[in-house]
């Protein structure tokens, strides 16, 4: 759907928009694999998958993270705007959809050379030696760089009942200036990785972890565009 915070930021506040070829050796799935859906396909047999996208987009008006969906609009969406290049991600509002997308499992190596066409990232890491290597390694490959809004929210504005009542207090954990963002969780990440002790107040590594996934998806869904 073009989304520019990707179409899947559950896993991660960067996305590579990948060459068309590199479809044609995907297998996919209507929402989680893991759920182990019955729609299932290939890039020549998506029947399956397009039946069940438009079945929802039919009787609930929402698919793959578009809400007042309907069929005509879903048609000609990918009629019209598939073909045309990627919009600025970083002028665009974000959709901020968590759970509501087509898997896609690519079968065989993916080359930084040859298969990847652009990355999509978060500007919270513009500055950051994270950021200064996602910027090196687009200048080696001959990737086009982007940049989307970003999110940032106020420890005060973290909620308890989404994700779980750990939130709060994980964020004021790792805020800087009383905000936190994709940058900051990272940054907890590795320091999680390299000091594990230092938090095991909040639990084992695994679980540390896991409450470090979750504030990511709470940052995803109730965030502030970080620049306009």
């Amino acid at each position: 759907m073009l989304h520019p915070d990707g179409p899947a930021p559950r896993f991660g506040s960067c996305y590579f928009l990948l060459s068309t070829d590199v479809s044609r050796r995907c297998t996919y799935t209507y929402l989680d694999s893991h759920q182990d859906p019955i729609e299932k396909g290939t890039y020549e047999e998506f029947d399956l998958i397009l039946a069940a996208l438009m079945r929802d987009a039919y009787y609930s008006g929402f698919a793959i993270g578009e809400s007042n969906l309907t069929v005509q609009k879903l048609i000609s969406h990918m009629l019209v705007n598939l073909e045309k290049p990627l919009q600025n991600p970083s002028t665009q509002e974000p959709n901020r959809n968590l759970d509501h997308y087509i898997e896609a499992q690519v079968h065989g190596d993916i080359s930084l050379k040859k298969d990847v066409k652009m990355l999509v990232a978060d500007p919270s890491l513009q500055g950051t030696p994270t950021g200064r290597i996602l910027e090196q390694m687009c200048l080696t490959y001959s990737i086009d760089l982007h940049w989307h809004m970003g999110f940032t929210l106020l420890v005060d504005e973290v909620p308890m009942d989404f994700r779980g009542p750990s939130m709060p207090s994980l964020a004021k954990r790792i805020a800087h200036s009383d905000y936190i963002d994709v940058n900051m969780i990272g940054s907890a990440a590795m320091d999680l990785k390299r000091n594990p002790s230092d938090w095991s107040d909040r639990g084992t590594y695994k679980e540390v972890l896991q409450e470090l996934k979750l504030l990511w998806h709470v940052l995803v869904r109730y965030g502030k565009p970080m620049k306009k």
